[in-house]
């Protein structure tokens, strides 16, 4: 997954640190998301140099991407996949 930094600007608006790893210096948004699910931010923070840990995610999402790949790829093919896109 890609993105722009003006869509980083966007989700960046509603971003909250959790309590118990948010820093002194931490700025949490009024309008979160009440989800931990795929929260783009936390995915962020991790692969910044903070290196805070985001969340476990979740394992049914990762056998949902799995079989997505396994049928997007292995049974369609890329080339068929994005003609039929196209």
């Amino acid at each position: 997954m890609t993105f722009n930094d003006r869509f980083a600007d966007e989700i960046n608006k509603r971003k909250r640190i959790e309590l118990g790893v948010r820093g002194e210096d931490a700025q949490t948004a009024a309008n979160f998301v009440p989800s931990n699910y795929l929260d783009l931010t936390q995915l962020q923070d991790y692969w910044s140099p903070a290196r805070v840990n985001h969340h476990t995610e979740a394992t049914i999402g990762i056998y949902g991407v799995h079989e997505a790949l396994r049928l997007g790829v292995q049974e369609e093919g890329l080339a068929n996949r994005f003609a039929r896109h196209q």
